[in-house]
């Protein structure tokens, strides 16, 4: 039975009580609480987590929806998926809210196929070049700006619980801690121990540079060209 309330990323799954031989959970973000009343069988945190796990998608889901990235995909005639990306919510808007154009050899659609527009593949090029973001520009919005900015002067290491949201178990980017090393060069056992910590004082072991990078690998924010800064768009 799990007595005590544990993080996995950014989130905290806090146990709320009993009925019978289950367990009630709350899972919260922040000071937030994004899913309330989950019933799951008692067990180990790697049992919860695995019991959970779809609702903790649905969450990420939902913040993800709720930060202006919407995923696009090119389908041609026979509705299979070519190509896709992120874009800004200026592509959205000028679409259509229509069913999918049957006479058009290519399409670019929202992946909820709710909104398309017949389109070319110079369109689509067109289109892509100009409003394309980071697939994981949404998580950048979680941040804060001191956090993601590129003026040095102004910048401050993360914390702990904001590394999370980039890096290791549960993560927004679904990259753990070894990959994360690898792209930085710290050692995977001192970011995941600096992770574990509540404090929100306690700052991240990456430089500037380093965390920047990190963000440009996962596709967080884009690195500034000729500036190894790292900038977001949209």
């Amino acid at each position: 039975m799990l007595k005590d309330a544990f993080s996995i990323g950014p989130f905290t799954v806090r146990p709320v009580g009993c009925i019978n031989q289950e367990q009630q959970l709350d899972i919260e973000y922040g000071h937030d609480t994004v899913a309330s009343g989950l019933i799951v069988s008692k067990g180990t945190r790697a049992h919860i987590i695995e019991r959970i796990g779809d609702r903790l998608a649905d969450v990420v889901t939902n913040l993800r929806d709720a930060l202006e990235c919407h995923p696009m995909e090119l389908l041609d005639r026979q509705e299979q998926v070519l190509a896709g990306f992120s874009s800004d919510r200026e592509l959205l808007r000028a679409m259509s809210e229509a069913p999918l154009a049957a006479q058009a050899d290519f399409c670019l659609c929202s992946a909820d196929r709710r909104y398309a527009m017949a389109v070319s593949l110079d369109d689509y090029a067109h289109l892509r070049a100009r409003h394309e973001l980071p697939a994981n520009a949404w998580i950048a919005a979680l941040l804060p700006e001191e956090v993601t900015t590129a003026i040095y002067s102004d910048w401050r290491p993360p914390t702990g619980w904001e590394l999370s949201h980039v890096a290791g178990e549960g993560s927004l980017t679904a990259t753990g801690w070894q990959r994360a090393s690898e792209l930085t060069g710290v050692p995977a056992e001192r970011l995941k121990r600096h992770a574990a910590r509540e404090k929100a004082s306690t700052r991240c072991p990456l430089g500037y540079a380093e965390w920047h990078l990190l963000l440009h690998r996962l596709g967080v924010q884009q690195l500034a060209m000729g500036t190894g800064a790292a900038s977001a768009r949209g």
